[in-house]
């Protein structure tokens, strides 16, 4: 009787260079901000996130962003404050290899956003893509088009950005 192995995800932090990681950092800061406390939250989420270095805690924190995403009401929320927010998990998505849990889960987390979000998540993806899109590495094709793909594949606001 033969056995066959299982292959299992390959789980991989996110790794951003510290420039880049502390501009993502600013921009989550509320300082002088007038910001209630649900907004805070996703923030303080946010960058326990990216202070993080094991993967499966990051995993973590990025759904637990996605939950605190999805139970924002209109009423009681400004789409600038929440903004930085969507950008950082668009800009994760956007980062990470295909097939990593945590990029699935960073797709998840912008897809269980509040309907009234909705516009401004695609905004986000969109502008990370575009990014993504102008750099002149030919060695980042291959990973552009997987994000592409992915944002195609089982991914209802990914649908959106592809004919924007």
């Amino acid at each position: 009787m033969v056995t066959k192995r299982r292959k299992t995800a390959q789980v991989e932090a996110l790794v951003l260079d510290d420039d880049a990681l502390q501009k993502l950092k600013a921009s989550l800061c509320l300082d002088g901000r007038d910001a209630d406390e649900e907004v805070r939250q996703i923030v303080v989420t946010l960058q326990a996130f990216l202070d993080l270095t094991e993967p499966v805690q990051q995993i973590q924190q990025v759904k637990k962003a996605g939950a605190q995403l999805e139970e924002l009401t209109e009423e009681q929320h400004h789409v600038s404050l929440i903004q930085p927010c969507l950008h950082t998990l668009a800009l994760v998505f956007v980062s990470l290899q295909a097939k990593n849990p945590l990029r699935r889960a960073c797709a998840s987390a912008l897809n269980s956003v509040a309907s009234w979000l909705q516009d401004a998540t695609v905004d986000c993806l969109s502008a990370c893509l575009s990014d993504c899109l102008h750099t002149p590495e030919s060695d980042r094709h291959p990973h552009i088009t997987d994000t592409i793909a992915a944002c195609l594949d089982g991914f209802p606001l990914g649908h959106e950005i592809s004919f924007n």
